[in-house]
């Protein structure tokens, strides 16, 4: 499989950290291959990807993923309170929602959880004081850190200390990697091939896909915690670009 490109949609909120794994194993398999990788928000993700715009594409909705995609989770995350050092959230193991009323708040204005959050802060009468919006993360969690207020952010998106899990809701994300049903991909439909994760992580099988007409080769792993396992995301990326 040389001298192909593999184009990948990311949303936009999720951390770098928990991919990198995932994405070295895929380039340590497949070195001609380019991943093109593409940052959006997840409903412009979904939109590009029926399109055609993108092979596969890794985000998640908080209604979940409709009928017309292969979806995959990869991992669930909570969403978090980061503040500023010092904070009195800080101390606490947990902050409940009930707790944020009247309190600063720092927006991310690209977060597909917002319209859910706020319907949640809603219903429990509780009223944040917006002081600062953002669609670039890296600024949101400047701003927290600074002490302009607090932000609510997936766990493993965050780089600020003093973090506390969001609860009574808990609120959980996940992130899930997706292809369009029945659409073999652009660049590499020719091609059918299983990546193998090795003896220690999983063994292969040739399955017949639902919804291809083709035999395709998957791989069934152990169970594993997401993305902990480079190769889990490795297979799916296989299974559903046909690599």
């Amino acid at each position: 499989m040389d001298d192909v490109a593999l184009r990948l949609g990311v949303m936009c909120t999720i951390g770098p950290g928990r991919l990198i794994p995932f994405l070295q194993a895929f380039r340590d398999r497949h070195p001609r291959v380019q991943l093109m990788i593409e940052g959006r928000n997840a409903q412009a993700l979904q939109d590009r990807l029926a399109r055609g715009d993108h092979d596969v594409a890794i985000y998640g909705l908080p209604e979940g993923i409709d009928e017309r995609f292969h979806a995959r989770k990869l991992y669930e995350e909570r969403f978090v309170i980061g503040v500023q050092p010092g904070h009195p959230f800080e101390r606490q193991n947990a902050v409940r929602m009930a707790e944020l009323d009247k309190e600063p708040y720092v927006g991310r204005t690209q977060c597909e959880f917002n319209e859910y959050i706020g319907n949640l802060l809603c219903a429990r009468g509780v009223k944040v004081m917006t002081v600062f919006r953002s669609d670039r993360d890296d600024w949101v969690q400047s701003m927290a850190l600074a002490g302009l207020g607090f932000t609510d952010i997936p766990e493993y998106s965050v780089t600020l200390s003093g973090l506390c899990p969001l609860i009574e809701p808990n609120v959980v994300r996940a992130v899930q990697i997706v292809t369009v049903r029945g659409r073999p991909p652009s660049a590499l439909s020719s091609t059918r091939r299983c990546v193998s994760p090795g003896p220690a992580a999983g063994t292969c099988r040739r399955a017949q896909s639902e919804d291809q007409a083709a035999s395709v080769t998957s791989c069934r792993t152990t169970p594993s915690s997401g993305l902990n396992s480079p190769c889990h995301g490795v297979c799916w990326i296989a299974r559903w670009a046909a690599i």
